[in-house]
């Protein structure tokens, strides 16, 4: 790394390794010698779960949820300045334990790209499937999308949002 006038040197992350930069504390060293002498300084990053805004039914004022109904919730995930939710890998994503529905026997997931809120952005739309929401998870009225960096089995979770919802008994 280059060293500015000041003894500065920037630290960036995309230039480490993923596995370096999970959701976590990290403390990072520098090490800084010339070859005569040897001196180190510690620096702690911590990454965090990102918020993102989510809406349940983005056509609809109430998020009511029939879980008996063995059909699909459309989810929207909302892009912002610094946010592009086109980028998501549906593969990744879950809302209440659920993941995005297939089409078919394939691997084409109910997924579109549009401008749900009128704010000139590409959002997401998904669909998830109510019959694998899991119940327990809904908590004070809300649903909790996640996104994880791999596999929702064994990745880490890098992006978090929620919105209320209504459950009603299957009928």
């Amino acid at each position: 790394q280059s060293v500015g006038a000041n003894g500065e040197t920037p630290l960036n992350l995309g230039d480490l390794l993923p596995e370096y930069v999970s959701v976590a504390t990290h403390i990072y060293t520098l090490e800084v010698s010339d070859a005569q002498e040897t001196v180190s300084d510690d620096v702690i990053v911590t990454i965090q779960v990102q918020q993102i805004e989510i809406d349940i039914k983005p056509d609809s004022e109430d998020n009511v949820i029939n879980l008996g109904s063995n059909g699909v919730i459309p989810v929207g995930i909302l892009s912002s300045a610094n946010f592009d939710a086109t980028e998501l890998d549906p593969a990744n994503i879950t809302l209440a334990g659920a993941g995005v529905r297939v089409r078919g026997r394939g691997n084409r997931y109910l997924a579109t790209e549009k401008d749900l809120n009128g704010d000139g952005l590409t959002d997401l739309e998904i669909k998830i499937e109510t019959e694998n929401l899991d119940p327990g998870t809904f908590q004070d009225g809300q649903a909790v999308l996640q996104v994880f960096d791999g596999d929702p089995e064994t990745g880490t979770e890098i992006y978090s949002g929620s919105d209320d919802v209504t459950i009603v008994p299957p009928e």
